[in-house]
């Protein structure tokens, strides 16, 4: 039975669809299906490919437990590695940004963009990848059109290294050879980073395989000049065959006189359980073996891609379809769960009124209403001695205000027969996060323009509070100007 803990790795991009299905248990993993299915052989290459899927849907049926990660169509792709020092997410996405519309020259809208940081202790990887944003949703759409559910769709030189890692880590510099019938995938891998390439050259373009061996290795070279830093040099310690490259002895030894550097096979899988179960259809052992990039996809949708790359699309639909049923039945046992608690509760409710005596439960229904109503009284005495202690404050503030009327009482004897009066006077007193203010405001008779000032000067000399006196602003329709008094009180 398939569950939350297996994935399937489906790649169809070089003429032959390869499918692997591993299973997670713990720290292990295992082998429990493979399928292969050519269509390099079909008049319509493209309609061959159909085929394939078709069949496979219904050969594979795989349902909505194990996550599917396909690979996607990746001609024409751009990837590289930068080597920068730590610095804000924001600031790497940026970076990445210009890097690569810089280099493809090709407008932001056209491309799917993705990056993954791996953080290192004095710098950072930035492995990042764009693929043409038509190809890729013309890849998804045709899973959809066929009834090929899907997760993920990844970018297969990505799941390529993570298999060859994940199996045979080595620490140094090498290139990975993913040689298909139509297409090879070639990956470039060092310790500080990788750098990925889609080649339209396979073994049905090439006969000959001291002639296909030749062209791959001027194609590495050229792929090396282009796309690693010139101040690295490149040493590849082996050259890793995989996919139908790899069952050919003789292109294997092209290969190996070619690049000059041991060229490696995988014979088994020495970190992949292969158990008595596993089932590898009408597969030989070799071929089971040969399909890099559909385990690499498969350990991906495990989350143990070496190689992190966040999709270039996915399914949300999947995902919330597995949730359902998880959801459904921890629905049900909450439900259970508040019904049995609820029949348990009542029944302990009626087990306490038969133990109580009617006298006592009288009582304490009469505690309770008891207590109710002290509370109440209490809410009600705190609210009056909040009252109290406000009004309290505001007497200081009122006290306080009086040197002040006293002295303007004293400007007032001295006006005669014109007009200086008081308008209104606002009390704002002290609320414990600012000092209490006094604000009046006079109307004087015009003659008092210039006299007032020097007036006011003189009644409030000694006066130990900050006060200020703007105006005058004249009132033409009275003859009359005004004055703001504000007076800081204690």
């Amino acid at each position: 039975m398939l569950t939350a803990d297996t994935a399937l790795g489906l790649d169809a991009v070089d003429g032959t669809l390869k499918a692997v299905l591993l299973a997670r248990r713990g720290r292990k993993v295992e082998l429990l299906r493979t399928w292969r299915l050519p269509y390099a052989q079909e008049p319509d290459i493209a309609a061959g490919r159909r085929l394939a899927l078709r069949r496979f849907v219904e050969q594979a049926r795989p349902g909505a437990w194990p996550r599917i990660v396909v690979s996607a169509d990746d001609r024409g792709h751009f990837s590289q590695t930068y080597l920068i020092p730590s610095m804000v997410a924001a600031r790497i996405d940026e970076m990445v940004s210009y890097e690569i519309l810089n280099a493809l020259a090709i407008p932001e809208e056209e491309l799917i963009r993705r990056h993954h940081v791996r953080k290192g202790v004095v710098e950072c990887q930035v492995h990042a990848v764009a693929l043409d944003k038509r190809s890729v949703n013309a890849c998804a759409a045709e899973l959809r059109e066929l009834k090929m559910p899907f997760d993920e769709l990844q970018p297969p030189g990505y799941a390529l290294a993570s298999f060859v890692e994940h199996e045979m880590p080595l620490g140094r510099d090498r290139v990975l050879l993913g040689v298909g019938e139509l297409s090879t995938e070639l990956v470039l891998l060092r310790e500080d980073g990788l750098w990925t390439r889609h080649l339209p050259l396979g073994l049905a373009h090439e006969p000959d395989e001291s002639d296909l061996a030749a062209r791959l290795q001027a194609e590495v070279e050229a792929a090396v000049s282009y796309l690693l830093p010139p101040d690295r040099l490149f040493r590849p310690a082996d050259v890793v065959l995989t996919e139908e490259g790899a069952l050919s002895p003789a292109l294997t030894g092209a290969l190996r006189k070619a690049f000059g550097v041991p060229v490696t096979r995988f014979d088994g899988l020495p970190r992949i359980a292969v158990g008595r179960k596993a089932n590898l259809g009408d597969q030989t052992t070799a071929q089971a073996l040969s399909m890099g990039r559909a385990y690499g996809l498969a350990l991906m949708g495990l989350g143990l891609g070496r190689f992190h790359c966040p999709p270039l699309i996915s399914d949300t639909r999947r995902r919330s379809a597995r949730r359902l049923p998880l959801a459904a039945a921890s629905l049900v046992l909450s439900a259970a769960g508040l019904t049995f608690v609820g029949q348990l509760a009542s029944a302990r409710v009626d087990a306490l009124n038969e133990a109580l005596p009617p006298t006592l439960a009288a009582e304490i229904k009469g505690n309770i209403a008891q207590r109710n109503r002290l509370a109440a009284q209490e809410a009600q005495l705190s609210a009056s001695l909040s009252t109290v202690d406000s009004l309290v404050a505001r007497r200081g503030a009122a006290l306080a205000m009086r040197p002040v009327l006293a002295r303007l009482a004293r400007l007032a004897e001295e006006r005669g027969d014109d007009v200086l009066h008081v308008v209104s006077v606002w009390l704002a007193p002290p609320d414990g996060r600012r000092m209490g203010r006094l604000e009046i405001s006079l109307e004087a008779s015009g003659r008092f323009d210039e006299l007032l000032p020097q007036r006011m000067n003189t009644v409030m000399a000694g006066f130990d509070r900050t006060w200020v006196l703007n105006g005058p602003v004249r009132d033409p329709s009275v003859q009359l100007s005004r004055w703001d008094m504000e007076v800081e009180l204690p």
